[in-house]
C-alpha cells in the first residue's frame, strides 16, 4: 500500500471522527439570592464539584453564577479553559442564555444523541399554584421561573438530543412537572421541602447533602440514575427527599412523599417554620388531620412492607419497623406541639384584648400586625438594637429618629408587661414554656431526621429492587 493511500485512509478516519464527535455541553445557573457582602455562597461546594468534573472530562460548560462574592469568583477563575463564564446570575442573563440554547437547538447545533445538561444550583421558592407549572428560583436581582426551560426540553426531544435538567434548589420537586418521555429530571428536594447545600454542618450536625454528593459524584462514563441513587444514599440530612423522573422514582415518590411531608418538617428557627405553620390554626381540625395522616402513613409502611416481602420473602429488613417507631414518636411530639401552639394562640388573643383596653400615652399605638403577633414581638432585642444605633450614630437627625423609636418600644414593652401581669399564673407559665418551646430546634429536628433516615433506606432499597432492565432517559444519560 502506497504512503499516499495510507495518508488518505488516515485523513478519512480523522475527518469521520471529527464529523461524528459527540457534543456534550453543560449549563450551570447558580448562586442566586445570596446577600451581598458575604464572602461566598452556600452553593460554592456544588460549584467546585461541577468544575472538577468538567476539568477532568471532555464536557464544555457555560455558567451564569451570582457575582459580588470574592470566594465564588475565585472558584470560577480557577476553572479550566473549557468553561465559559457568561456573567452574573441576573434575570436578564438567565433569559438571554435560555434564548441562546433555544436558538442553538433550532439551528441544529446539537445533533441526535448529543448531550445537553442544565444544572440549577440556587435558592428556590415553593410553587405558586396559579402561576407556576414548576417554581421560581432566586437570581442576583429577583427571581425567574423554571417553566421557561420547558421549550428547551421540547426542542431537545424533537431533535433527539439527550437532555437532562438537575434542579438542586429548595422546593425543586415541582420541576418534575416539566418532565417529558425522553428527558431526565433530577431534583435535590421534594416540592414542599428545603434543599441543603453545604457539607460543612447543618444546625451543628456534620452532613453530606444531596446536592454536594451529586456534584461530587459527577464522573465520566457514569449515568445520571446511578449518580442520583449514590448521592441519595449518602445524603446525611434526610429531610430533603430528592426526586427523579424515572418510572421507578415516580412510583415511590407518589406512594411516599405526600404522607411523609409533615414528618419531614421540624421546628425551624433559622428557616421558614413549616411545622408551626402546619399547626397554627384550627386546632381541633389539625389534630384530627394529624391523626388521619398518621393512620395513612402507617398503612403506607404496611403496604411497602408487603411489596418488600413479595420481592424477597426470606430477608428480614429492620427499617420498616424502625420507620413505624420513628413515626409514632414524632406523631406524639407533634400532638404535644400542636396543643402548645393552641394554648399560645388562645392566650395571645386574650393578651391582645387586654393591651387594646389599656390606656396608652399620647402617640403610642399598636399596629394590627403587632397585636396579631403580640407574643413574638421581641422587645428586648429591638430595644438593645436601637440603644446601640444611638451610640454609634453621629448624624443628629438619624439619632433623633432612633431615640423616638427607642422611647416608643420601651412604652410598648411597659404596656405589654402590664397586660401580661393580668393573665392568670397558669396562663403565664404556659406562655413562658411556649417561649422556650418555639425556639427549641433540636428535639423536633432529631425526630424528623429519624423519620427521614428510615424513609430514605426504604426508598433506596425498594428503588433498586423494582428497577427495571428496560433503560430510561436518566440511565441512558452517560456522562
Amino acid at each position: 500500500m502506497s504512503i499516499l493511500k495510507i495518508y488518505f485512509i488516515f485523513f478519512a478516519i480523522s475527518v469521520s471522527a471529527l464529523t461524528f464527535a459527540e457534543v456534550k455541553e453543560l449549563y450551570v445557573f447558580g448562586g442566586g439570592g445570596e446577600e451581598s457582602g458575604k464572602e461566598g455562597t452556600v452553593m460554592d461546594e456544588s460549584l467546585k464539584g461541577i468544575l472538577s468534573f468538567v476539568r477532568k472530562s471532555n464536557w464544555k460548560m457555560t455558567t451564569i453564577f451570582n457575582g459580588g462574592h470574592a470566594r465564588s469568583e475565585k472558584i470560577l477563575k480557577s476553572a479550566s479553559s473549557n468553561v465559559i463564564n457568561f456573567g452574573t446570575f441576573s434575570s436578564g442573563n438567565y433569559y438571554r442564555l435560555i434564548k441562546d440554547i433555544e436558538t442553538k437547538l433550532e439551528q441544529g447545533h446539537w445533533k441526535e444523541n448529543d448531550k445537553l445538561m442544565i444544572i440549577i444550583a440556587t435558592h428556590g421558592m415553593p410553587k405558586m399554584p396559579h402561576l407556576d407549572k414548576s417554581h421560581h428560583v432566586d437570581t442576583l436581582d429577583g427571581s425567574v421561573n423554571v417553566d421557561h426551560l420547558e421549550k428547551i426540553i421540547a426542542l431537545a426531544e424533537s431533535k433527539k438530543v439527550k437532555f437532562s435538567l438537575i434542579d438542586l434548589s429548595c422546593h425543586s420537586g415541582n420541576t418534575l412537572n416539566l418532565k417529558s418521555e425522553n428527558s431526565c429530571i433530577i431534583t435535590g428536594a421534594g416540592g414542599n421541602h428545603f434543599g441543603y447545600a453545604t457539607t460543612k454542618s447543618f444546625l451543628g450536625f456534620k452532613v453530606g447533602t444531596f446536592s454536594d454528593n451529586f456534584t461530587d459524584n459527577l464522573k465520566e462514563n457514569k449515568n445520571l440514575e446511578d449518580i442520583y441513587l449514590e448521592a441519595r444514599a449518602e445524603d446525611k440530612t434526610a429531610l430533603e427527599f430528592p426526586m427523579i423522573s424515572t418510572e421507578e422514582g415516580q412510583l415511590l415518590q407518589d406512594l411516599m412523599y405526600d404522607v411523609l411531608t409533615p414528618y419531614l418538617y421540624y421546628n425551624s428557627t433559622g428557616f421558614e417554620n413549616k411545622l408551626k405553620r402546619l399547626y397554627k390554626k384550627n386546632h381541633e381540625e389539625n389534630i384530627c388531620l394529624s391523626e388521619m395522616r398518621y393512620d395513612s402513613i402507617q398503612k403506607l409502611v404496611e403496604d411497602l412492607h408487603k411489596i418488600e416481602m413479595a420481592i424477597n420473602p426470606t430477608e428480614y429488613l429492620p427499617f420498616f419497623e424502625k420507620l413505624k417507631v420513628a413515626l409514632k414518636k414524632y406523631q406524639a411530639f407533634q400532638i404535644e406541639y400542636a396543643n402548645m401552639l393552641n394554648d399560645r394562640i388562645r392566650i395571645g388573643d386574650k393578651l391582645t384584648e387586654i393591651v387594646v383596653a389599656i390606656e396608652k400615652p399620647k402617640g403610642i399605638t399598636f399596629k394590627t400586625y403587632e397585636l396579631e403577633s403580640i407574643l413574638d414581638r421581641g422587645y428586648d432585642k429591638s430595644i438593645e438594637y436601637y440603644e446601640n444605633k444611638i451610640l454609634v450614630t453621629k448624624d443628629f437627625k438619624s439619632k433623633e429618629e432612633y431615640m423616638y423609636l427607642l422611647y416608643e418600644l420601651k412604652e410598648k414593652q411597659k404596656i405589654f408587661k402590664q397586660a401580661f401581669a393580668k393573665l392568670s399564673i397558669e396562663e403565664q407559665k404556659k406562655i413562658e414554656l411556649s417561649n422556650k418551646a418555639i425556639v427549641e430546634e433540636e428535639a423536633s429536628l432529631k425526630l424528623a431526621s429519624n423519620v427521614g433516615d428510615e424513609a430514605k433506606e426504604i426508598y433506596d432499597y425498594l428503588y433498586k429492587k423494582i428497577r427495571r432492565e428496560k433503560s430510561n432517559p436518566c440511565r441512558d444519560f452517560v456522562l
